[in-house]
């Protein structure tokens, strides 16, 4: 859409991609806050003190698995405007964060100072990269409205991407039992 000039399908598809996003990742990070503890029992062999602090600590990867996919999102879009730097700064970022945060806070908060560092560097990742692509003009307005904008092929490619990364999931998860 940017080789062809078409400025404002672009705008409208970065508003799709970001809805659909958070459509499906809200319930995701709502689902592992009020069901933690009995997700991670389903899924693991760990026993009851492992279980409890998986189901603190699931709520806040969940939070920084949302902010990465946006901004895996927002990168993207800054890689196709040609703008490398900022698309490779925000991971920095949250490397940076994470590093500190744990060496400055685990001594105070433990295991829990790891999810809160993984937090800010998330949303540090996601605000960094949506500031940067703010400047192009782009919006995170929630639609689902997809007239004029290329939404089935590019759903399509992203469906496919997801099918492959669930198997993959699956296959890991049967190799463990």
């Amino acid at each position: 859409l940017l080789g062809r000039n078409e400025k404002q399908r672009s705008f409208h598809l970065f508003a799709l991609l970001c809805t659909f996003q958070s459509i499906l990742l809200i319930p995701l990070v709502v689902v592992s806050y009020c069901y933690g503890e009995p997700l991670i029992a389903f899924l693991s062999d760990f026993d009851a003190d492992q279980i409890r602090l998986g189901g603190q600590l699931l709520p806040f990867f969940m939070v920084y698995l949302a902010t990465i996919s946006l901004a895996s999102i927002f990168n993207g879009v800054l890689q196709a405007h040609q703008n490398f730097l900022h698309a490779y700064l925000s991971p920095l970022f949250f490397s940076l964060c994470v590093i500190f945060g744990v060496w400055f806070l685990s001594e105070r908060f433990q295991a829990m100072s790891m999810a809160y560092s993984v937090l800010a560097g998330g949303l540090l990742q996601g605000s960094y990269s949506y500031l940067m692509v703010r400047r192009y003009g782009y919006r995170f307005k929630p639609t689902l409205r997809t007239r004029n904008a290329p939404f089935k092929e590019v759903f399509g490619a992203w469906a496919l991407v997801s099918l492959g990364m669930g198997m993959q999931i699956v296959t890991q998860m049967v190799s463990f039992l």
